[in-house]
């Protein structure tokens, strides 16, 4: 039987990937996964605080998920909203401290699945640093992360979505959006 031409192949007929071409994409994709992996969040930047739970790639990624999810809330002066986000981060730190062990290691494990680029590319969906990243990215990519059939991307969405309102909540700030007047009033009040 002649090889060369098939009766039952078709010329417009979608070429098939042999198993060789699935082996090789396979272990290319398992090898960019693990340089990704080996690759470190980097160097501190000295405008990251030193904090007692959250790392400065935790941090990164924080700061720039809140900075989409209360984006229309935020100042608008860039010192303003950076000192805020900070703040911000400063109670997110507290909080997360006080966990238990076993939720801190997974929180770790996330904020380092996160910080590693490729993740960010592929399945966040945005090339720029979390930090500066564009609000409507984050916006978006929690958006679809929070309808993800995965349940591991559900949970972290969740997570981001749930430290971004406590965290901006936590703050002087937010009172006007809720409507909620300033409690000093209740140091005058004399008490029986």
């Amino acid at each position: 039987m002649d090889r060369k031409a098939s009766p039952d192949r078709s010329p417009a007929a979608p070429r098939l990937f042999s198993r060789r071409e699935v082996i090789q994409t396979g272990i290319a994709g398992i090898g960019l996964l693990a340089l990704g992996a080996g690759c470190s969040p980097g160097a501190p930047v000295p405008s990251w605080p030193e904090m007692r739970f959250l790392p400065v790639h935790g941090q990164k990624i924080l700061y720039g998920v809140y900075n989409g999810f209360a984006h229309a809330f935020l100042p608008e002066a860039a010192e303003d909203r950076q000192a805020l986000l900070l703040r911000m981060l400063q109670s997110t730190d507290a909080y997360l401290h006080a966990q238990p062990e076993h939720i801190q290691g997974e929180l770790l494990e996330a904020f380092d699945f996160l910080s590693v680029a490729p993740v960010r590319w592929l399945l966040a969906g945005f090339f720029s640093e979390w930090e500066e990243a564009d609000p409507e990215d984050i916006v978006e990519f929690l958006d679809s992360w929070l309808t993800s059939r995965l349940t591991l991307f559900r949970s972290i969405a969740t997570f981001l979505q749930s430290m971004s309102s406590m965290a901006f909540f936590d703050q002087p700030e937010s009172w006007t959006v809720v409507g909620y007047t300033d409690p000093s009033w209740v140091a005058n009040v004399k008490w029986r």
